[in-house]
């Protein structure tokens, strides 16, 4: 059984990389003749077949990554899926300028493989696929480059190139980065809804204020009005600025480096999660046809805008006085946190 970070022999299949991924649709006129779901697209003028399909497109790309913009030029570097369990399959795209080594595919394996395996309750599993995107981003909320970032609605996150930079998660985990962002991640995807009653329950308790005249400003820039009192008790930094990575880094801290991991937050996470020892099977990890997944036709039901002429008249905007905004540094000095 290799060490958490190390990654079994993988088998490998290099095929060329394909592009330009399109989709088809069929417009439904009686929808009680079709079995299986039907997309509902409003358009200003249902004869209007470029209309339609912009309108298509767009619920097209909001349902699936590979039709999306941000990869509509990215080239697919290397493609894994990764077996967690018999039916339980995650796919690995890779859009890096590098492919990955076995260390690293087999550290996102075994992060998986530990959210996976001490889940309680499995059907809360719905991830299905991960990203790495070519290009680092700036997070909006610590002014660093993206560890990684969600995407809920389609099941799925991205990791970034600084994701697999060497060194302790967040800088103070005993794991690594892509250890902890892989977790991280899975945790918004996974548990956020289970989670949330807890955080929303005990808010209090985990040190959770909120403040009415002032907006606070995090070192990124990104504007909020929740704060923690006591962030040292948070899994680390990151986890203070907001309540949903509050709970995601608490998921990376209680699976990946428990120790430290303040009393409370370890009570909650460990509701969802199986605790003790476990024996942790290995995930299956195996490198596939490099080609992207294909879109199903999609059923569509084309309805025209009820109030497509209709103008509306203006009524003005309510004004009031902006509230002052204060960098997360400096409200912490004014109020004492530490």
């Amino acid at each position: 059984m290799p060490e958490p970070g190390e990654a079994p022999q993988i088998d490998s299949a290099q095929h060329a990389p394909r592009h330009g991924q399109a989709f088809q649709y069929n417009v439904v006129e009686s929808p009680e003749a079709v079995t299986g779901e039907i997309i509902k697209v409003s358009v200003d003028d249902p004869a209007n077949q470029e209309e339609v399909y912009n309108a298509v497109e767009a619920q097209a790309q909001a349902r699936y990554w590979f039709l999306s913009k941000d990869y509509e030029q990215a080239q697919l570097i290397e493609r894994y899926d990764i077996e967690l369990a018999e039916g339980v399959t995650v796919g690995v795209f890779n859009f890096q300028e590098r492919q990955l080594t076995q260390t690293e595919i087999g550290r996102i394996g075994h992060a998986l493989g530990q959210f996976y395996h001490r889940l309680k309750d499995k059907s809360l599993w719905n991830l299905e696929s991960i990203q790495i995107r070519a290009k680092d981003e700036i997070n909006g909320k610590s002014g660093q480059p993206f560890r990684g970032l969600e995407v809920p609605s389609q099941r799925r996150f991205e990791l970034f190139p600084a994701t697999f930079e060497e060194g302790k998660y967040r800088g103070v985990m005993n794991t690594s980065n892509v250890e902890g962002a892989t977790v991280h991640e899975a945790g918004h995807i996974i548990l956020e809804r289970a989670l949330l009653l807890f955080w929303n329950k005990y808010g209090v308790e985990l040190g959770w204020r909120t403040v009415e005249d002032v907006r606070i400003e995090l070192p990124g820039g990104h504007i909020v009005y929740d704060y923690n009192i006591e962030p040292s008790r948070c899994p680390s930094e990151y986890a203070s600025y907001q309540k949903d990575d509050d709970r995601a880094e608490s998921v990376a801290k209680f699976l990946l480096d428990r120790e430290g991991l303040d009393p409370l937050r370890a009570q909650l996470v460990g509701e969802v999660f199986i605790d003790g020892s476990l024996d942790i099977p290995d995930p299956d990890i195996q490198k596939v046809e490099l080609v992207l997944p294909d879109a199903p036709v999609l059923n569509v039901r084309v309805e025209q805008n009820v109030d497509g002429n209709f103008v509306p008249i203006g009524r003005g905007r309510r004004i009031g006085k902006s509230k002052p905004v204060v960098p997360l540094v400096e409200f912490r000095a004014q109020n004492g946190i530490v």
